[in-house]
């Protein structure tokens, strides 16, 4: 596993931020390095890490949360749903929340903006699917 040096993982993040705001997506840096930008009403985090070159993830949290026992299992039920029917995206409980990663492994990250779109497409077809089955069990 190879690390990024402080400034190929600040070359990284400027690329995918310069793209990202191209594209219309308005990003932020915040002070841990995440890339903040919004995506069908909700608040993504674009996160890479410094001891691993090639790994890139987005993660959507606390998008539905969990109040009682009955909504953590119809939440369980649902997220394993979207998961199983969508390539790369995992939706999941945690604690009394639900959230929605993307974690991809890429030799040249650089390249992420390649997929941005079939990426996004598919975290949207995830939180469709959990959205559905939810509506269905109740």
């Amino acid at each position: 596993m190879k690390s990024h040096t402080p400034e190929s993982l600040a070359s990284l993040r400027a690329t995918l931020t310069n793209y990202m705001a191209e594209e219309g997506y308005r990003p932020s840096l915040n002070a841990d390095g995440e890339i903040i930008f919004h995506f069908e009403g909700k608040t993504c985090y674009l996160q890479t890490d410094a001891k691993d070159h090639d790994a890139l993830r987005i993660v959507i949290v606390n998008f539905h949360p969990l109040a009682t026992a009955a909504a953590r299992v119809k939440a369980t039920v649902a997220a394993q749903e979207a998961t199983a029917s969508t390539k790369v995206v995992k939706i999941y409980t945690l604690d009394d929340d639900t959230w929605c990663t993307t974690e991809l492994v890429m030799p040249e990250p650089e390249r992420f903006i390649e997929i941005l779109g079939r990426t996004l497409s598919a975290i949207r077809a995830a939180l469709r699917t959990f959205e559905k089955s939810l509506a269905q069990s109740s």
